[in-house]
């Protein structure tokens, strides 16, 4: 809550969670108003919120996980509390005769914006880790701020019957897809790869599906249908960083798409397969440098599994 004064009436903005869920931005614009709700939304604790000031224009912010910060739609309201404004927690029980308990932690109190959130190794639900012990070990990071990956990957290639790279990836039941939009790759080899990977394990030599952009050997879409059986190439688009990545499930099938913008995709001709990883899969991102001993930096963002 930002409050005027402690006066009982005093105007006010404030973010409230219910205890039986749901999140209520309310205000009161006058000394001795009517206190009214702003907008309504949906949530339930934990829940992270923020109330941002600029001027006398007031906005409540979401997060789940106190790194991304969204903006609650329609809880922008102008309220002029004055040059000496209190701000901090508030908690009524609703009842007169009642108390309530609530908890509360991570609280800042500042006169400026928050800091950038710091960078994050790996952020939950991801696993981050290599695949086939490639020399040296690989390493990741995530900018919250941008929603950007930046992933150092070493490892031979991804193909034959064993696969090197790495491998930063959720669990993933049933249909769904890997989108990624690859923006910078190094030159490491020619046949440095990255991008969206189906995988039926962590093992090196899993089946798996993927759709791969390269330094100078164009986009590959590629697959190993059995446990250590051999890689094969379904398709071998051109193209080169920077490039919006996709791979689809439905049942046991599979399929690669392109896209120039992020929002309309296409389909990559003869990239459709049959693929047995049973319901649940890895999904994520991979990296190889094409380059025993050497890591290579790749970055990517507007990252979604789902």
């Amino acid at each position: 809550m930002l409050r005027a004064s402690t006066a009982p009436d005093a105007p006010y903005y404030a973010a409230f969670m219910a205890p039986g869920g749901g999140i209520t931005v309310q205000d009161r614009t006058t000394q001795g108003g009517q206190a009214s709700t702003v907008t309504t939304t949906s949530g339930a604790a934990p829940a992270y919120l923020w109330i941002s000031a600029a001027g006398n224009t007031l906005t409540t912010y979401g997060s789940a996980d106190g790194y991304v910060w969204t903006p609650i739609p329609g809880s922008t309201a102008d309220v002029n509390l004055g040059p000496g404004a209190l701000a901090g927690l508030a908690v009524t029980s609703g009842s007169a005769a009642a108390l309530s308990t609530a908890t509360a932690d991570s609280l800042v109190v500042s006169a400026t914006p928050p800091a950038p959130a710091p960078p994050v190794p790996c952020p939950a639900p991801w696993t981050c880790a290599d695949i086939g012990a490639p020399t040296p070990a690989g390493n990741q990071s995530f900018d919250p701020n941008t929603g950007t990956w930046t992933i150092n990957a070493g490892g031979a290639d991804i193909t034959g019957t064993s696969d090197q790279f790495r491998y930063v990836s959720q669990p993933l039941t049933g249909d769904g897809s890997v989108t990624a939009h690859v923006t910078s790759q190094a030159n490491t080899s020619t046949g440095a790869k990255a991008g969206p990977m189906f995988r039926a394990s962590s093992d090196p030599a899993a089946p798996e599906y993927s759709v791969l952009v390269s330094p100078g050997q164009g986009i590959k879409v590629q697959i190993r249908k059995t446990q250590g059986g051999n890689t094969s190439k379904l398709a071998n688009p051109a193209g080169t960083t920077p490039a919006y990545l996709k791979i689809t499930r439905s049942g046991s099938t599979f399929t690669a798409y392109t896209s120039a913008d992020g929002v309309t995709w296409t389909l990559i001709p003869g990239s459709t397969a049959t693929l047995a990883l049973g319901s649940s899969l890895l999904a994520g991102l991979a990296v190889t440098s094409h380059h025993d001993g050497v890591l290579g930096a790749v970055t990517m963002d507007t990252v979604t599994v789902g």
